[in-house]
């Protein structure tokens, strides 16, 4: 009993050491070994004391017996040393509940025999080995006897360490607990392939196919689902204004319902339910395949297409155009049309049907597409060049007057770009409008309308007076300009002029003109003041087609006094006549001369045998007087 007493208390004393080692600090740990070898006795007697009241409620005799013999086991062991003896002394003071009175004390404890060998010191030049187990009292102060003290510093009346759980009790719970999580297991493992059985014949919860719901049916039923959407199957393609609509038996389809059923079971995977079932949609739609002639859709639908799009909006590919506003050229986007492309509306016809897709609608990718867009890097370098062909701006001036404009907006329409966006500047159709800007400037022939001083209303048209635009030289220098980019005027060139242009239309003369009247065979010369200053009755040509005086606004072109006359008919001289005064104003055989052989002038002579063979005649004073006044360039206005 003694031995084991002993032995708890060195159990207790090692843990000290090992508390001094864990804050390593070698000296502690070594002092206490040594003073304990010192006083040996001493302590022994009192700590056994101690032990045995502590342990006297506890275990009993029985339990203090066989605490002595694991002690005299321990005694046996000299080599272990004190600190052993230390660890057995703690093993006693771990089941501490009271302490009993003193006589209890007394009576329980025999005579303790002298224990040396226990106290003997080993060799402390080895370090030794300490064992530790966990204390109880771990954070907590405690007394010199190894009792917890409460806060004041005094020990409580009494200390009841943690109960242990027995160790038979912890290898019950642990058998108890394997058993459960194998019955689990097995019934979860039965549970499974249940499952995978009955899905094999089965579809999964939240299964469907073509919008039909076929969860949890069997195949059979499933087939029946497929063949009746089969046998009731017609497909409608609508876009825009296009409509086109097929049917089952229209296209002779045919359906494999054992291919498609084991199809949609390879996509469930009956041995993946558990995963499968949690999903929320299981659509087979994409595993239906029928069998159809697909030539005979195919030849209907793009005959169908073939007629809609004779009356459809083609695209227009993205192009140039001249911008007003920044007087440049910019890219004019593409625009898509209303024609459908055959192939593209075969293609997802052919990819619906045998989905059994009941609708399909067309968009703009199943239509015919531009095949030039507008952020195409060439069609935007084409613009950059084109601005360049059109920023000239030249001003056409004529008699002092702004006529036109040769700017961006006129020249872009001589800017063209080919297939492959080369641009070019259509120099040819710049001379076609040259020529017909020159046209409207011309006056010369063109029919002009006024008013006689006296009232009379008349309209002309022919002769050679008036404006006339030099074509050639106009072009010239507008392509000069447009090439350099100029902004200039530019003076238009003319092979004729007038003493004013007053646009077409309009008299182009002055005041001063002589005015022959063919329907009253009268002469009349307007001078600078509008006031008539010489004025006769005449004889035109005869109106027989041939000889006629022809109309026009004329001007005199030659004087000459006196001069012969000679007149030619198809190459053959048919007169010669000399004249006093002559005064050409249609090239230089038709003018005004004396004319001493007719008898009179006026009337209706000319109509009645006396007519010219073109000239005007009068009179040989009026001739000369005429003759004194006029002045090459004179405007002649022959008119009926």
């Amino acid at each position: 009993m003694a031995s084991k007493i002993r032995g708890k208390h060195a159990r207790g004393a090692n843990n000290g050491l090992a508390d001094a080692s864990e804050n390593n600090d070698e000296t502690a740990v070594l002092a206490p070994v040594d003073k304990a070898a010192g006083e040996e006795s001493e302590h022994t007697e009192q700590h056994e004391k101690e032990a045995t009241v502590a342990l006297s409620d506890l275990a009993g005799d029985d339990a203090i017996a066989n605490d002595a013999g694991e002690t005299a086991a321990l005694a046996a062991k000299p080599g272990e040393g004190a600190v052993q003896a230390v660890a057995a002394q703690s093993d006693a003071l771990d089941q501490t509940v009271a302490l009993p009175d003193a006589a209890a004390q007394a009576e329980m404890i025999p005579e303790p025999p002298a224990a040396p060998a226990m106290l003997q010191i080993p060799n402390m030049s080895a370090t030794p080995q300490i064992i530790r187990e966990e204390d109880p009292l771990a954070g907590f102060d405690v007394n010199a006897q190894g009792f917890p003290l409460n806060a004041s510093g005094a020990a409580p009346d009494s200390f009841v360490p943690a109960p242990q759980v027995p160790s038979y009790k912890r290898r019950h719970a642990l058998k108890a607990f394997g058993i459960t999580c194998g019955v689990l297991i097995g019934v979860l493992l039965v549970a499974y392939v249940v499952g995978a059985v009955v899905f094999m014949g089965r579809f999964l919860p939240n299964s469907a196919v073509n919008g039909k719901d076929i969860s949890l049916k069997t195949d059979a039923e499933v087939a029946d689902v497929i063949e009746d959407m089969a046998a009731s199957y017609q497909l409608d393609a609508i876009g825009g204004s296009f409509s086109y609509r097929t049917t089952a038996e229209q296209i002779g389809m045919d359906v494999d319902t054992n291919a498609i059923i084991k199809t949609m079971h390879d996509d469930q995977n009956p041995w993946a339910w558990p995963l499968l079932i949690i999903r929320q949609d299981h659509d087979e739609t994409g595993v239906l395949k029928v069998d159809y002639d697909k030539a005979a859709l195919t030849a209907d639908l793009t005959e169908q297409i073939a007629k809609f799009n004779e009356n459809a909006t083609p695209p227009v590919n993205a192009t140039i155009m001249y911008d007003e506003a920044t007087k440049a050229f910019k890219v004019k986007p593409e625009e898509q049309g209303t024609q459908l492309n055959p192939d593209a509306v075969v293609a997802v016809i052919t990819k619906a049907v045998p989905e059994l897709q009941s609708k399909v609608v067309l968009d703009d990718e199943q239509r015919i597409q531009p095949t030039v867009f507008s952020n195409d890097q060439r069609l935007i370098d084409a613009a950059q060049i084109a601005s360049g062909l059109v920023s000239a701006d030249l001003t056409l001036v004529l008699d002092g007057q702004n006529v036109g404009e040769v700017n961006g907006e006129a020249l872009s329409g001589f800017v063209t770009i080919d297939e492959n966006f080369a641009v070019t500047f259509n120099e040819e159709g710049l001379n076609a409008w040259v020529e017909e800007l020159a046209s409207s400037y011309n006056t010369v022939g063109s029919e002009r309308n006024y008013t006689r001083p006296d009232g009379k209303q008349i309209s002309v048209r022919g002769g050679s007076y008036g404006w006339e635009i030099d074509v050639d030289a106009l072009r010239d220098a507008l392509i000069e300009g447009v090439k350099a980019g100029a902004k200039t005027q530019i003076e238009v060139p003319c092979i004729s002029t007038a003493v004013a242009f007053r646009g077409a239309g309009s008299p182009d003369w002055g005041t001063r003109y002589l005015d022959v009247d063919l329907s009253e065979q009268y002469v009349r010369f307007y001078g600078d003041n509008g006031q008539i200053i010489w004025e006769t009755a005449c004889i035109t040509g005869s109106p027989d087609g041939e000889h006629d005086t022809v109309p026009g606004v004329w001007y005199i072109n030659n004087k000459e006094s006196p001069s012969k006359l000679i007149g030619y008919e198809h190459g053959r001289k048919i007169y010669e006549t000399m004249v006093q005064y002559w005064m050409a104003f249609e090239g230089n055989g038709i003018g005004f001369h004396d004319a001493s052989w007719q008898p009179s002038f006026g009337g209706s002579m000319y109509s009645q045998g006396y007519g010219s063979h073109g000239c005007v005649n009068l009179p040989p004073a009026m001739a000369q007087s005429l003759y004194d006044i006029c002045e090459i360039g004179d405007v002649v206005i022959v008119h009926s």
